[in-house]
């Protein structure tokens, strides 16, 4: 669930980015490096907790 309220939140927050005049390629990458710190925090979270599923 917080991976896909991260999703939205940076999909959002390109989508704000756009609409303030900020290059569109710089804020899809800022969306993501969000994403994508999110999904290893989960990864990494899961490897420490030994979660299998």
């Amino acid at each position: 669930m917080g991976l896909f309220v991260t999703s939205v939140f940076a999909i959002s927050l390109w989508v704000v980015l756009a609409s303030f005049g900020v290059n569109s390629m710089d804020g899809m990458l800022l969306a993501l490096v969000i994403i994508v710190t999110a999904a290893g925090v989960r990864i990494i979270g899961q490897r420490f907790r030994g979660d299998d599923s």
